[in-house]
């Protein structure tokens, strides 16, 4: 995921994720896959509308390993964000823990 797991795992700990994330895919119940992509201000968003902030956007996909079924996907496009991968990651954490909780 490019560093992007790193920020997911972090999103995990703060939304309070009912998961506990591995490392090893072999002892693993769930795989989690996914993609983030950030988008820096160009020089024209800066010096025209003074704004420093990038464009994020992410996804995630939780497979249930033994079935192959897709259990959650999520996506997320944040605009002008001081934190790009972080706002994102944590998005994603949220979503995920609504999901467990079916509230979504």
């Amino acid at each position: 995921m490019d560093g992007f797991e790193n920020y997911l795992t972090a999103g995990f700990a703060k939304k309070k994720v009912q998961l506990v994330p591995i490392a090893d895919k072999e002892q693993a119940d769930y795989i989690i896959s996914g993609s983030s992509i950030d988008k820096k201000a160009g020089w024209a968003k800066i010096v025209f509308m003074g704004n420093i902030h990038s464009d994020n956007a992410a996804s995630v996909t939780m497979v249930d390993k033994k079935s192959g079924a897709i259990v959650f996907a999520y996506a997320v496009d944040k605009k002008s964000t001081l934190h790009g991968q972080q706002t994102t990651a944590e998005a994603c954490a949220k979503h995920l823990q609504a999901h467990i909780e079916g509230r979504e």
